[in-house]
């Protein structure tokens, strides 16, 4: 007998750690988008042929017009959202530049280690939270 379980996609997307003065960068989500009002670090979906490194480097210029080389990775987190599985590969960003412009946020803060927990994280944000203690 077939099970009528769907299945569920797994959804691999890219977070970045913008690190300056001792803060690390978050952005807050648009209104009218999937997690609307909550805090993450930038990134997003990554494309078919494309490594974790060039869709964090478009992902940056396309969502908030800069230019990015990319560190070392950081951590990688797993949240199941009931219709989808997201993995988030994070990376620290070793330099970047440019006039930041939102795309695909509301608003933006450069956060300290304490600003950062009061904030409304998106889940899967909230383990890069939790371990960013070792590096602010």
């Amino acid at each position: 007998m077939g099970s009528n379980l769907k299945e569920r996609p797994v959804i691999h997307v890219t977070a970045a750690l913008l690190i300056h003065n001792g803060k690390v960068f978050a952005a807050k989500r648009s209104s009218g988008r999937h997690l609307a009002g909550y805090w993450e670090f930038p990134g997003g979906k990554i494309e078919a042929n494309e490594t974790a490194s060039e869709c964090l480097e478009r992902e940056l210029a396309e969502e908030l017009n800069l230019s990015t080389e990319i560190g070392s990775f950081f951590m990688k987190t797993t949240h199941d959202y009931g219709d989808k599985k997201v993995v988030l590969h994070v990376y620290q960003i070793a330099s970047f530049m440019g006039e930041l412009q939102l795309v695909d946020h509301d608003e933006y803060r450069w956060l300290s280690l304490t600003d950062c927990t009061p904030l409304k994280w998106a889940p899967a944000d909230i383990p890069i939270v939790n371990r960013l203690a070792t590096i602010l």
